[in-house]
């Protein structure tokens, strides 16, 4: 995980963990005993949080920044959904 570092994270209705991962544009999820369930690409280098949303929490939110790029140099990603 070089240059990749845990960042927010949460957990859902199953006990599973979601971790959004700086620098790696991804989001893992972990079962209790730790074994990787999912892994969600996101199209933007710095995830840093992630919630279950909505009435019944099953929307995951993954929020993203841009620290680490010059506003004249930082691209326009979008928002996405998955």
């Amino acid at each position: 995980m070089d240059g990749e570092v845990p960042d927010g994270l949460c957990v859902d209705v199953d006990g599973n963990l979601w971790i959004a991962v700086w620098g790696a544009g991804q989001v893992r999820c972990y079962s209790t005993s730790g074994e990787r369930l999912a892994t969600v690409h996101v199209p933007a280098p710095h995830t840093s949080s992630v919630a279950f949303v909505g009435t019944d929490l099953d929307t995951l939110l993954i929020t993203t920044a841009s620290a680490s790029f010059c506003s004249y140099r930082r691209p326009a990603w979008k928002p996405f959904t998955c």
